[in-house]
């Protein structure tokens, strides 16, 4: 299981569950976060 840490604000530990190829040379998003509708509350985002 893969997981992703941050700690921008508030801190929370989010298991991966799909992933792609990045074009980082572009000004296009290259990630979205879609979260758990709780996780917000948990971490006080």
């Amino acid at each position: 299981m893969d997981t992703i840490t941050t700690s921008d604000g508030a801190s929370f530990t989010a298991r991966l569950t799909n992933t792609r190829n990045v074009q980082w040379d572009s000004f296009r998003p290259n990630f979205f976060m879609v979260l758990s509708p709780g996780l917000s509350i948990e971490s006080k985002l």
